[in-house]
């Protein structure tokens, strides 16, 4: 596949393992500058390293708890006065190890609050350049775009 080349970015959420380094890893091979979001002391500054080293782009690592709102509206906010965003690719996420019937509400609410509250809030935070594939080539001045603040 040919590669993207763009001055924008795309924002990876639970980026430092899994699923989400390996989409963190392919972007940067396809030569797309990263932001990587992950909890802290998961070794996410490593990862950037390595993508700047190895892909020459640029990659900026965000250490920030997605389950908690105020932390959330903080890093959309740093991210917005510091980089174009294009495409938000959201796979943070609590899996869970306990079988449903053996649960907690407290154990199951911080399931579901990783899932939602970090998908709707950086939906609703980040300023996206571009919504459709076809349209990756970011332009180089910051648009404005409404900002939606509930």
């Amino acid at each position: 596949m040919k590669s993207v080349p763009t001055n924008g970015y795309c924002v990876v959420t639970g980026a430092a393992h899994g699923l989400g380094r390996a989409f963190a890893l392919e972007l940067s091979r396809r030569h797309i500058n990263t932001i990587l979001v992950d909890l802290p002391e998961n070794d996410l500054p490593a990862l950037c390293q390595e993508i700047r080293e190895q892909y020459q782009v640029l990659s900026y690592c965000y250490e920030c708890d997605l389950t908690q709102k105020t932390q959330i509206i903080e890093l959309a906010e740093r991210i917005n006065k510091k980089h174009n965003i294009f495409l938000l690719i959201n796979n943070a996420g609590t899996g869970g190890i306990v079988r449903f019937e053996n649960a907690t509400i407290d154990y199951l609410d911080r399931i579901m609050l990783s899932l939602a509250n970090g998908f709707n809030w950086l939906i609703l935070k980040l300023v996206l350049f571009t919504f459709a594939y076809p349209c990756l080539a970011v332009p180089s001045k910051k648009r404005s775009y409404p900002r939606i603040t509930p």
